[in-house]
C-alpha cells in the first residue's frame, strides 16, 4: 500500500487527536512485547493481512514502552509481568478517553482516562517512543477533498521527532499527481 505524509506541528497535532475525547476504549491488546493497542469507538470486523478481526473507529498502536499511571503512583506497564498485564489490561476496557495528546517536549503520548489514570508512552533508550494511531473512520478526521474517492486510512504519529499524518492508500483509484501537488509520497508511490 502506497504512502504519503503530511509534517505537522505539535499544536496541529494535538488539535487533530481532539477527535478522541469522549471515545470509549472498547478493546485492548497486545502483540510482540512491549506494544499494546486499544481499540477506540464501535468495534467493527476488519480483514488484515493475517485475517479478519474487531477494530475500533481509531486504533492506537504503542510499540514503545508505557505505564498507566494514578494520580499519585504507576499503576503498571510494559514491564510487568504478563500475568499482571493479562489481569490489568481489561479493567482499560469501558473508560472514556477525556484527552489525548503529545508533549511537545518528550514527544510522549498521553491518553487521560475518565478514571483519573493516564496510559503514557515513553522509551529508556535515546530514540523516540514510537507510537501511531490509525483513523479507520474517516468522518473523525477533516481530509482534504483529493480523497474523496480514495480508500484511505489516515494515521498520525511520531517520525524521527516531528508528528506526521500519514495516508495509507488503495492507488487503484488514486490521482498520484494531484497527491505529488499535496503531499511527500513514499518511494514506492512516486
Amino acid at each position: 500500500m502506497p504512502t504519503c505524509y503530511e509534517r505537522l506541528t505539535f499544536d496541529q497535532c494535538n488539535s487533530l487527536l481532539s477527535f478522541a475525547a469522549g471515545m470509549k476504549t472498547s478493546r485492548v491488546w497486545q502483540s510482540v512485547e512491549p506494544s499494546v493497542f486499544l481499540e477506540l469507538g464501535r468495534l467493527a470486523r476488519k480483514k488484515t493481512r493475517l485475517g479478519t478481526r474487531s477494530a475500533g473507529q481509531t486504533t492506537l498502536m504503542i510499540e514503545s514502552d508505557w505505564r498507566v499511571d494514578k494520580p499519585q503512583s504507576i499503576h503498571f506497564g510494559s514491564s510487568f509481568s504478563q500475568g499482571v498485564l493479562d489481569r490489568l489490561l481489561p479493567g482499560l476496557v469501558g473508560l472514556s478517553i477525556c484527552a489525548l495528546e503529545v508533549d511537545c517536549g518528550t514527544h510522549e503520548l498521553r491518553v487521560r482516562l475518565s478514571d483519573g489514570r493516564v496510559l503514557r508512552t515513553f522509551t529508556e533508550w535515546a530514540s523516540q517512543p514510537r507510537w501511531t494511531i490509525l483513523v479507520h473512520d474517516r468522518t473523525l478526521l477533516p481530509l482534504d477533498p483529493v480523497w474523496k474517492k480514495v480508500d484511505v486510512t489516515p494515521c498520525i504519529r511520531m517520525s524521527r521527532g516531528h508528528p506526521e499524518l500519514e495516508y495509507g492508500f488503495d492507488e487503484a483509484h488514486a490521482d498520484l499527481a494531484a497527491l505529488k501537488q499535496h503531499y511527500r509520497l513514499s518511494p514506492r508511490s512516486s
